[in-house]
């Protein structure tokens, strides 16, 4: 009886730390996931990526391939209203930041401009960011410039920012980023075992 209750003790303590190993990000790693103010007060208007989907079911989708990858997850939340409250100015639950995962908070459109996240970024050893969130047409588009400006390799999801108007702002800064050169890919082609060897 004994041996059979260290047995099960033994299994739990071994299935928790393979679970605790899931979620511990590969300190090697220089990609980063950045999620732009998908935030409970901008939740209104149409917020459907390009292919249709909710932005964040997109966000969620994105979070299931990269955090088991080891990728770092910075959540970049802007905090100029914050008349607002705590709750209005948080993130939905479904796509919360979770243990491990960073929040840079802004006020401006550029998630760079007068914010830690350059410091954040580079304290992590990050060099490649991936790119989604709100809005399409200007914090996605401004913290996209900041990121190249600032000589981070860009990789923007192509499907998983929105604008409120049902993808059609989204479809053409994807259009604008690809005549630009960078990256533009959608999640299900996104190759995220290269990412963080």
């Amino acid at each position: 009886m004994k041996r059979n209750l260290t047995l099960v003790a033994g299994t739990l303590l071994a299935l928790s730390l393979v679970a605790q190993a899931e979620r511990i990000q590969t300190p090697s790693c220089t990609t980063a996931l950045l999620i732009i103010d998908v935030q409970r007060i901008w939740m209104v208007g149409d917020l459907r990526t390009t292919d249709g989907v909710w932005i964040t079911d997109a966000v969620m989708n994105v979070l299931e391939r990269t955090r088991p990858a080891g990728i770092h997850v910075i959540y970049v939340q802007d905090v100029s209203r914050s008349t607002a409250g705590e709750r209005l100015l948080g993130f939905p639950d479904a796509i919360a930041p979770q243990s491990g995962d960073h929040v840079s908070s802004k006020t401006q459109g550029n998630a760079f401009a007068g914010t830690t996240l350059q410091a954040l970024l580079e304290s992590l050893g990050v060099r490649r960011l991936l790119i989604c969130g709100l809005a399409s047409q200007s914090c996605v588009s401004a913290t996209v410039a900041g990121a190249r400006s600032r000589g981070y390799d860009v990789v923007i999801l192509a499907n998983a920012h929105a604008s409120g108007d049902g993808g059609i702002q989204a479809a053409q800064m994807n259009s604008f980023w690809a005549n630009q050169g960078m990256t533009v890919v959608t999640i299900a082609d996104l190759d995220v075992a290269s990412l963080c060897p």
